[in-house]
């Protein structure tokens, strides 16, 4: 039986390329400005870093470098707009373009099927196929151009950059690859059978709502009215069963997106933090004295509060989450500094924890005032409350400290 999907799968493939291949140029431009587009996005944030590399500390700041930088930023954002908006009129213009042609030979074909297949299969189900079906089919091949396309490229770039910065946290991301593969082929083939089985029951269903209009006499002279609630209630179950179904599947993307993105942040995260330590350490213990300061959070503490992050108005869908993630990274990171503080120990290396509370900088004073309410000082952090406590860490006079977390929370932690 799958092998059988898998033949009709493909032989739809071959037919949905025959359609699109008569649009070549218009194809080939999207697939360049999808290139251009990804390189461009994915060059903004090199640029971002390079602009944040200039802000040495208060006083120490390269305007003019920043500014020549801002100039790039916004010839960058403005050929990424031009390009995606070429791109989408690309996309759109084949779409239409391969749907006005299949319902032209769909409606050609029609005219000249014999009469016993148009005798065999019901008109309601024949209609269901040029219009609702093909309507589908658009929704869809216009997704997969605007998403397909770019989703390939912005891989591919992201891990050719990746490579190039360090190839160790590439082999992460890179691990965990197959199972986003895995997850997306068996949310993609459920989802096509649900949908198939649901385009074919409404078909039916649409035929039978026409019999019974253009029959309705028929009907109430044999009295069948009965027979035809139950025939329609049959079908109706069907199609919300397959309908369901089909949400069901297709609604396992954002979930399964969410948890994937959560390992790769994950993973990155820690191997990062580790990778940090190893470079750096490893300089200190051959100089036999060094201190290494890692950069938890209270979150790493205590879990997130995410009724702070909620807004009035907002769907329940579209509410904003600290992402398990984010936690995870953190409690991780105090994890590491006590195993490397007991690794160097007696290597003169010193490895601590500093767990920094919310830093107030411009949030939203809906968000502002509900975080100070979980703080018994009543406010969040500032800036400036930092560096002393920094600067001790890293001094003689905390010589004996090491695998110590030190939480500056405003006493956060303590309710």
């Amino acid at each position: 039986m799958k092998k059988v999907v898998n033949e009709n799968q493909k032989s739809t493939l071959r037919k949905v390329l025959r359609y699109i291949r008569r649009y070549w140029g218009y194809l080939g431009a999207s697939i360049i400005l999808a290139a251009v587009t990804v390189a461009l996005t994915l060059y903004l944030p090199i640029l971002i870093g390079q602009a944040v590399d200039r802000i040495v500390g208060k006083g120490a700041v390269d305007f003019a470098g920043i500014f020549v930088i801002l100039r790039k930023m916004a010839v960058i954002i403005g050929l990424t707009a031009v390009a995606q908006w070429i791109m989408n009129a690309c996309n759109n213009k084949i779409t239409y373009n391969v749907i006005r042609d299949i319902r032209t030979e769909a409606f050609e074909k029609i005219e000249k099927l014999p009469l016993k297949y148009l005798d065999a299969h019901s008109y309601g189900e024949i209609v269901s196929r040029v219009i609702a079906d093909v309507d589908q089919f658009a929704d869809g091949l216009l997704m997969g151009f605007t998403q397909f396309f770019t989703g390939i490229v912005t891989i591919l770039g992201t891990l050719i950059i990746m490579l190039t910065l360090n190839v160790g946290i590439t082999c992460v991301v890179v691990v965990v690859t197959p199972l986003s593969l895995f997850v997306a082929n068996f949310i993609a083939t459920h989802t096509y059978t649900m949908f198939r089985e649901q385009s074919i029951t409404r078909g039916e269903q649409t035929a039978l709502i026409d019999e019974m209009i253009g029959n309705a006499k028929v009907v109430k002279a044999f009295g069948q009215e009965e027979e035809a609630i139950a025939r329609f209630d049959e079908i109706n179950d069907r199609l919300q069963k397959c309908s369901l179904k089909a949400i069901f599947y297709s609604s396992l993307t954002n979930p399964s997106t969410r948890f994937i993105n959560a390992l790769v942040y994950a993973g990155v995260g820690l191997t990062g933090a580790f990778l940090c330590c190893q470079v750096f350490g490893y300089e200190m213990e051959k100089q036999k004295s060094g201190v290494i300061i890692n950069i938890s959070s209270d979150y790493g503490i205590i879990s997130p509060n995410q009724n702070i992050y909620r807004k009035e108005g907002v769907a329940e869908e579209d509410q904003t989450i600290k992402p398990v993630s984010y936690s995870v990274v953190k409690h991780g990171i105090m994890g590491l500094t006590k195993y490397l503080a007991t690794y160097w120990g007696k290597k003169g290396v010193r490895v601590n924890t500093l767990c920094p509370a919310s830093l107030q900088n411009g949030q939203d004073p809906e968000f502002i005032e509900k975080l100070s309410a979980l703080v018994p000082m009543g406010r969040m952090s500032r800036p400036d409350e930092y560096p002393a406590t920094v600067l001790y860490m890293l001094s003689d006079a905390s010589s004996y400290m090491t695998g110590a977390t030190v939480v500056l929370d405003g006493g956060r932690t303590i309710w």
